[in-house]
């Protein structure tokens, strides 16, 4: 269980990376306050539904 939860948070942040990436090419750059921001908001979205896993 922790090797899959480990994979999947991996596998969320790359998915935010080609996000990232996707936007600058479409829209233009992103500031490194906002990658900063955007990272800070997806680990808490992670570690909120980890909470909620070990409870279930």
């Amino acid at each position: 269980m922790f090797i899959a939860a480990a994979v999947e948070r991996k596998l969320r942040r790359q998915m935010l990376d080609e996000y990232l990436a996707d936007y600058e090419s479409r829209k233009g750059p992103v500031s490194e306050q906002a990658r900063l921001q955007a990272r800070q908001v997806l680990d808490e979205i992670l570690a909120e539904e980890g909470q909620r896993s070990t409870t279930s």
